[in-house]
């Protein structure tokens, strides 16, 4: 069984799994959001193609699209194979940073907190992130009240353990205002050299594929001739 895994910093560990035969998400990952719906991508690559990308040592990326932009790499491999299969459960956790560089890893600097979409918490004056998050008032976001100071938002995905960053805030927000985020289950699908999970985005990158889950739980693309095509699931 081929794994897509990285040695990440201590704040964050891989929560989602590319495998040509992994079918279902692990325990962890199922308990951390039982009322949420598991969400499959199978990534099809022609032969030509896959002997052209691992010979020039290209990652497989993935990027989840919030708030109108896909600014983390969400997850990078390199043990793809012909059809590997991208799974994973919308568990959302907020967290705060008071750094944004394109190309730099995320650097999650506050509490990891579970959060869920129409909720809301506080980065309180110390820069303590706590919960339990409570009603915002917007279902289809995730608010941050700031009473701290300059300060970027971010969400992850996955319990304890197996965090992984989705979404870093570009611009920062002041003290005493509030912002929301809108996560979306559209997913993009690169290949790129030298890609690292959990790192900040500069430019969109080339031969990509945005695919939306809204609707569905399973999708699947085949990447041949350098392009990307709809397959029947």
């Amino acid at each position: 069984m081929a794994w897509c895994s990285h040695l990440l910093r201590r704040f964050y560990q891989p929560a989602v799994f590319v495998s040509p035969f992994f079918e279902r998400p692990s325990p962890a990952v199922q308990g951390a959001a039982i009322m949420a719906t598991t969400k499959t991508v199978t990534v099809q690559i022609d032969p030509a193609d896959l002997k052209r990308l691992r010979n020039l040592n290209y990652c497989m990326c993935f990027a989840k699209k919030v708030s109108n932009d896909f600014n983390v790499v969400w997850h990078s491999c390199t043990d793809y194979l012909a059809t590997s299969r991208f799974i994973w459960i919308s568990a959302y956790r907020m967290f705060a940073t008071s750094k944004f560089t394109a190309g730099d890893r995320v650097s999650i600097q506050t509490e990891l907190v579970d959060v869920g979409l129409g909720e809301m918490l506080t980065l309180d004056p110390v820069g303590d992130l706590k919960g339990p998050a409570v009603s915002s008032g917007d279902p289809g976001g995730i608010t941050l009240s700031n009473a701290f100071g300059l300060i970027h938002p971010g969400l992850a995905i996955g319990p304890d353990g197996q965090t992984t960053p989705v979404y870093v805030a570009k611009d920062p927000i002041a003290k005493g205002t509030d912002t929301t985020l809108y996560p979306t289950e559209i997913v993009r699908v690169w290949f790129a050299q030298n890609a690292v999970t959990g790192t900040i985005s500069g430019e969109a990158p080339s031969y990509f594929v945005d695919i939306d889950m809204t609707a569905t739980d399973t999708a699947t693309r085949l990447y041949k001739d350098a392009m990307w095509t709809t397959t029947a699931t």
